[in-house]
């Protein structure tokens, strides 16, 4: 009714407003990531996971979108890097048996986790 009574196209506004507002909200990717490596430690049940198997567990799920990334490019190490450097995850060399390689920690995730994920 106030949107009727204040004049041409704020009507529209409204309506258009509330559509906006009402809609599912998709994680941004940088969440998603998050979202994915967690269900891939729990899964696994593992506290560590290098960058190469993370990267080859993450192409394959179905429904995300690490197989065809926006810029075309691969996923890659350095690209699940800076996705997460803003949660202040950072890769690090870690012992998987006799061999040493990059990859991350769960207990360094974990604050993540809790604070931006539900």
């Amino acid at each position: 009714i106030v949107a009727d009574l204040s004049g041409p196209n704020w009507e529209q506004y409204c309506n258009d407003s509330y559509r906006a507002l009402t809609q599912p909200i998709e994680p941004e990717i940088p969440t998603l990531l998050l979202q994915d490596i967690r269900e891939l430690f729990t899964r696994r049940s593992v506290d560590r996971i290098a960058s190469r198997d993370l990267i080859e567990a993450l192409i394959v799920l179905e429904d995300a979108p690490w197989r065809s990334l926006p810029d075309g490019k691969k996923l890659s190490g350095a690209y699940i890097a800076k996705l997460l450097k803003p949660y202040g995850i950072h890769s690090e060399d870690i012992r998987f048996g006799d061999d040493v390689r990059k990859g991350y920690k769960l207990s360094k995730m974990e604050d993540a986790f809790a604070r931006y994920l539900p």
